[in-house]
């Protein structure tokens, strides 16, 4: 089951392109992103205007299809469930991520594209941290956010 849902992300400057005042009266971006119910793993994203509508359909379509381009194809032998719950069991690993704190606030370009490149590298960044905590380190530190 894939869960759609878009976030507000505040700008602290009005020359950035495609920012726009959003409906808590704020100003800034409104991403919508796809994840994975049952692991909370990011599957797909997409960086829109603050007045975009968190219920659009049509961007929901979107990420939808960018999120299900994201399954994995495989020939390791077996049947597609014991596959799919290995494949699932890895992506365990990105389920503690919080993408605000990976950078997802600071839009930092001027340019609307800069900044949809820089949510895939916020993506990136919390995907790294995740498997970081996961391979790397123990007790608290594995469970820090």
């Amino acid at each position: 089951m894939l869960d759609v849902d878009a976030s507000l992300v505040e700008t602290h400057s009005e020359r950035k392109q495609g920012a726009a005042p959003h409906f808590k009266r704020g100003f800034g971006f409104h991403p919508m992103f796809c994840f994975l119910d049952a692991t909370g793993e990011a599957l797909a994203g997409v960086l829109r205007p603050g007045n975009a509508a968190a219920n659009s359909g049509a961007d929901q379509l979107a990420v939808v299809a960018m999120a299900i381009a994201q399954v994995v194809l495989t020939n390791q032998p077996g049947d597609s469930v014991t596959l799919e719950l290995r494949h699932r069991r890895h992506g365990q690993v990105e389920n503690r991520k919080n993408l605000k704190d990976c950078g997802l606030e600071r839009m930092p370009f001027s340019s609307f594209a800069a900044n949809a490149a820089w949510k895939e590298m916020v993506l990136c960044a919390a995907d790294l941290l995740a498997w970081t905590q996961t391979l790397l380190l123990t007790g608290e530190l594995a469970l820090a956010e």
